[in-house]
């Protein structure tokens, strides 16, 4: 299988190719923050966060997959 090296912060980490980003982060004990992401779901699915406001000024967040 091919490989991929990149660097994530400054430090370099191989992974194979197809390889999210995010996995390789993980993969190398980075943290990268997410808001929806599941495992179960390719990249391309992983939906898209929304924030809305709410009478009174507060906010509300949603994460819908599809």
């Amino acid at each position: 299988m091919d490989t991929v090296n990149l660097s994530i912060d400054g430090q370099p980490v191989e992974v194979p190719a197809g390889t999210t980003i995010l996995e390789a982060a993980r993969g190398a004990d980075l943290y990268i923050p997410t808001l929806c992401y599941h495992p179960d779901l390719p990249p391309a699915k992983n939906g898209a966060a929304r924030i809305g406001d709410l009478p009174g000024g507060s906010k509300t967040g949603k994460c819908h997959a599809g």
